[in-house]
């Protein structure tokens, strides 16, 4: 083996001995590969080639989304653009014929957001190697004498189609390639959803029934689905995904919990809970198992799709083909599971994958509505959220609108409603803040609440932001006596790996009484009325729940996410602090009484005009007045519209899908737009 390939750089996800012996026979022994990681399969070759002589260069990348690009801003923002320009540029309609079953022509756009939104949900990760490799030689962590830089990517569907369309100009020659995939194979084969196995267990086995609960008076008047979700009954009433039900004035008989979730099924601890509030329950596990004879009604599904068989079969073709039939598949058994509880509305807050997409759709079929809301304050666009699609959706305010309106949802009805899900005020929460301080040492007289963020190697934020955070405030607190924090953890600080000046400091100050952990689902709002300033690791959402709440609040963004709305908005400098250093002058200033640091009043309109803690009681209102409706016998438009018109001269009301252009949406035109020109989603000239 000669050692050509001098200035050659291949990147790979993980090394593997096929990888290696294709990235030698391309380019010799004279490149220099560059790994997340390398099996021990693909150490033994490379100790192998080491003793030959013929080693290749090898670098040991940490290959994940929390690195800055070459404007210093998250690499994930230019991910999310590189995503929505692909699955846009899908061709849905490129052979002529009319590929959408006539039984679902009515909802066409809907099934077009639902393929669009199967690309994103499957490729996204993917697009993390060539985007991280891209950004290492644009910011020079790689460098040197580079002639080539070739990415081989495994893309779980589409590879070639993404390949050829995903703009990759990391500076020097470079290419793209898509390496061959037995998931991307699957997926242009693939008719039917949910796991194989499944599929295979019951062509052999007979499988019982999915279990359902509802009372029989509650089907009759008509239910409403729920999602099932971890922790949905530990945060009622005030927030988590069930906060609406309190106040609706609904038989809880009426609430019908589907569990579709590995992470939250239908166990005895949810008959258990689920049985003391009175509510139904439906096992989802397997959806199809809905339909009345799984096996045979699902290959009927596939008939349905037949007359949408492509004209010209290529790749595309193939794959829009079968995704449409999985699809299909799955609306009808939504329409099954909607059609044994009588739902007559599903409430639902979650990303518009797929599958959530196609409840949407198998609602407007069965003649009901798709109800949602967004749980946080979103920083970034979503690729994602340019595909979701409801009936009726809650916002909290004018930030929450532009964020929907520019991410182009479809939904019949928007209603501002103030902050849901994430807080809420109950009886008492003033006493329970008291608390909180009262178990701190009595002689603090500047206490922070704490409020650390998620991080990964898909997320904005890594471990080292994090960490960097926590020692940065923890330092702040042990070099003042006479200040005090209580951390309110993303459920993380446990998970933390021990670290110099995190869980030492964490330890000596609960000793002094300095330092109070509280449960992760507790809410911000009460622990931020406890101190006297919130402080965020990143652009957090808990840091404005801290500011609706009435406490100053201060976000450290080292992740660079400096396109956020209220960042250009006048938030930098302000709220806002991309470093170490500013952050903490900006502590030690607000400590020392100034007011305009962490001040939020000129946004507070933006993401609640109540600031009521009441948001939960208008949305149960709201739904409350639609089951009602239902119940009366009216249709789901003339429901929701009942539901809605008492509130249109309260709060701000908008109609099939028509912005109502104050300052949200212009905030967030404005970064939508900015954040496309920065996010280099052309090619470069002469790439």
């Amino acid at each position: 083996m000669t050692r050509r390939g001098g200035g050659v750089h291949v990147w790979a996800l993980r090394l593997t001995p096929g990888l290696l012996v294709l990235a030698l026979l391309r380019h010799g022994a004279g490149l220099v590969l560059h790994v997340g990681s390398a099996s021990p399969g693909a150490r033994k070759c490379l100790d192998i080639l080491a003793r030959l002589g013929l080693m290749p260069g090898l670098r040991i990348h940490d290959i994940g989304l929390p690195v800055t690009d070459e404007h210093g801003r998250a690499l994930s923002l230019r991910l999310e653009w590189r995503l929505l320009t692909l699955a846009d540029a899908l061709p849905m309609d490129d052979d002529g014929g009319i590929w959408i079953p006539a039984r679902y022509g009515d909802q066409a756009d809907g099934i077009r957001r639902a393929m669009r939104s199967y690309y994103c949900a499957y490729n996204r990760e993917a697009l993390i190697l060539p985007l991280f490799a891209e950004c290492a030689y644009r910011t020079g962590r790689v460098d040197g004498d580079v002639r080539l830089v070739e990415c081989l990517v495994r893309f779980p569907c589409l590879g070639d189609w993404t390949a050829a369309h995903l703009p990759f100009d990391p500076g020097p020659a470079a290419r793209l390639v898509a390496l061959p995939s037995l998931r991307a194979a699957i997926s242009l084969l693939r008719v039917l959803p949910e796991s194989p196995r499944q599929w295979i267990r019951r062509l052999f086995r007979r499988v019982p029934r999915p279990e359902i609960k509802v009372d029989s008076q509650a089907r009759q008047q008509g239910t409403i689905l729920q999602q099932n979700i971890a922790w949905i009954f530990e945060q009622y009433p005030a927030g988590g995904h069930l906060y609406w039900h309190d106040g609706s004035g609904l038989d809880p008989a009426r609430v019908v919990l589907y569990c579709n979730r590995r992470d939250a099924p239908l166990d005895d601890a949810t008959r258990d809970r689920a049985g003391a509030m009175g509510l139904g329950w439906a096992d989802a596990a397997f959806l199809p198992d809905h339909l009345a004879r799984p096996l045979i009604d699902s290959v009927g599904c596939l008939g349905l799709a037949a007359s949408a068989f492509p004209r010209r079969l290529g790749k595309v073709a193939l794959w829009r083909w079968t995704t449409l039939c999985q699809l299909t598949v799955l609306i009808e058994s939504y329409r099954a599971l909607i059609r044994q509880v009588n739902a007559k509305a599903a409430y639902q807050s979650w990303v518009f994958l797929p599958q959530t997409l196609a409840l949407a759709l198998a609602l407007r079929l069965e003649g009901g509505a798709f109800l949602w809301n967004f749980w946080s304050i979103h920083p970034l666009p979503v690729a994602l959220h340019h595909f979701g699609m409801a009936d009726l959706v809650f916002s909290w305010g004018p930030y929450h609108r532009g964020f929907y309106h520019v991410h182009r949802l479809d939904y019949r009805t928007m209603v501002d409603v103030g902050i849901v899900m994430g807080d809420g005020h109950l009886a008492g929460d003033d006493r329970r803040a008291a608390g909180y301080r009262a178990a701190l040492a009595p002689n603090l007289r500047f206490v922070l609440t704490v409020l650390d963020t998620s991080y990964g190697p898909e997320a904005s934020n890594s471990l080292g932001h994090v960490v960097d955070f926590y020692r940065s405030v923890l330092a702040l607190v042990r070099a003042h006596p006479d200040w005090g924090c209580i951390i309110k953890s993303k459920s993380i600080y446990d998970s933390l790996p021990r670290t110099t000046g995190l869980q030492d400091v964490v330890a000596s100050l609960e000793a002094e009484g300095r330092c109070l952990r509280v449960q992760f689902d507790e809410r911000v709002s009460v622990v931020a009325k406890a101190g006297d300033l919130a402080v965020c690791s990143s652009i957090n959402s808990a840091g404005f729940l801290a500011a609706v709440a009435g406490r100053p609040a201060l976000h450290l963004d080292l992740a660079g996410i400096d396109v956020h709305p209220i960042a250009r908005d006048g938030g930098s400098g302000q709220v806002i602090f991309r470093d170490v250093a500013g952050f903490e002058a900006a502590i030690e200033a607000v400590a020392d009484g100034d007011t305009r640091l962490g001040d939020h009043s000129p946004w507070l309109d933006l993401i609640d005009p109540f600031r009521d803690g009441a948001g939960r009681s208008r949305v149960a209102a709201i739904i409350g007045a639609y089951m009602r409706g239902r119940t009366e016998g009216k249709n789901a438009e003339a429901a929701l519209a009942l539901a809605v018109e008492p509130w249109r001269s309260r709060t701000v009301v908008c109609d099939n899908g028509i912005p109502a252009s104050d300052k949200g949406d212009v905030l967030w035109r404005q970064t939508y737009e900015w954040g496309r020109e920065v996010s280099m989603v052309e090619r470069s000239p002469g790439s």
